[in-house]
């Protein structure tokens, strides 16, 4: 027998028809666990953005000692001391540049951290606050050597900068994004059982035609193409609602974190059509998949 386009697409659409609702709730289930697959991949790629970010430009903070502290002040010549380390780290190469804040600079600053809180301002004067020392090395992998070694340094308080921060944020994008994986494949084998049963359904109402069919010479691939046809579009049509859905949630994030400071970790767009891409032809392989099983089961091939 000749298998045409024609009668692979009809047959397929008979069959979707037939079972409309399992149709409608595999489609749903597909569309539901491939926008899990999608955000998981834009968290994925939003933490990468955002800790290469960091990684480029990371900063430490040289605390001097001072009397907000409740710890004498730090001398000029300590000061001096720990820019001439800095100096010697900047020409050995690792450290790119530095900068120093007075304690203007420093008291200004704190006046904006504590804009609203006036009375935290009137008990602070421009003399309680300590000097620093903002340190930017060559290679982030420095940060902490250079943390521990300048830590030690004359008159210095303490050294901050941002690492328990961005891997407390990791740990935590980490566990969102394995949570999402683990119920979207829940949910994606949900989709292939789904498909699976209602192309078995279809198969059973028809066992007499195939049976016929068979004994006038048709061939396993004859019978069984329309099935995988009625599996992969439910996939597509699954998999293109999940991609609309990941654009949508790109969009939103988008707009949201414009102008913020983690609008940084916001993906691209390209980035966003690729995973979209992605999520598409993860729901043509569960169909495919699915409908693969079930034809497999019940054709003698």
């Amino acid at each position: 027998m000749v298998l045409s386009g024609g009668y692979v697409f009809r047959e397929a659409g008979t069959n979707l028809r037939r079972n409309f609702l399992v149709t409608v709730a595999a489609i749903l289930t597909i569309t539901v666990c491939l926008t899990f697959v999608g955000a998981a991949l834009l968290l994925k790629q939003a933490v990468a953005r955002g800790t290469s970010s960091w990684r480029d430009d990371v900063e430490l903070h040289i605390v001097m000692n001072s009397k907000l502290m409740r710890r004498e002040a730090a001398s000029p010549a300590q000061v001096a001391a720990v820019r001439a380390e800095l100096e010697s780290l900047k020409r050995n190469g690792q450290i790119k540049r530095y900068s120093f804040v007075n304690q203007s600079e420093a008291y200004q600053e704190f006046k904006r951290y504590y804009v609203n809180q006036p009375e935290q301002i009137k008990l602070t004067t421009e003399d309680d606050m300590p000097e620093q020392f903002r340190v930017v090395p060559t290679r982030p992998e420095l940060t902490e050597q250079l943390g521990a070694r300048l830590e030690k340094g004359p008159g210095v308080n303490q050294v901050n900068f941002a690492k328990d921060l961005i891997d407390t944020i990791k740990r935590v994008t980490s566990g969102l994004q394995k949570g999402f994986l683990i119920v979207a494949g829940v949910l994606l084998v949900a989709a292939v059982l789904l498909i699976l049963t209602n192309i078995q359904i279809a198969i059973l109402g028809r066992r007499r035609e195939i049976a016929v069919m068979k004994l006038v010479g048709a061939t396993n691939w004859f019978i069984r193409l329309p099935y995988m046809v009625e599996g992969i579009i439910q996939g597509l049509i699954g998999s293109t609602l999940s991609a609309f859905a990941v654009y949508m949630l790109w969009s939103l994030l988008l707009k949201r974190a414009r102008g913020d400071a983690f609008f940084v970790w916001i993906p691209g767009l390209s980035e966003t059509l690729v995973t979209a891409a992605v999520v598409v032809a993860v729901g043509i392989g569960v169909g495919a998949v699915g409908s693969a099983l079930a034809v497999r089961r019940f054709l003698d091939v």
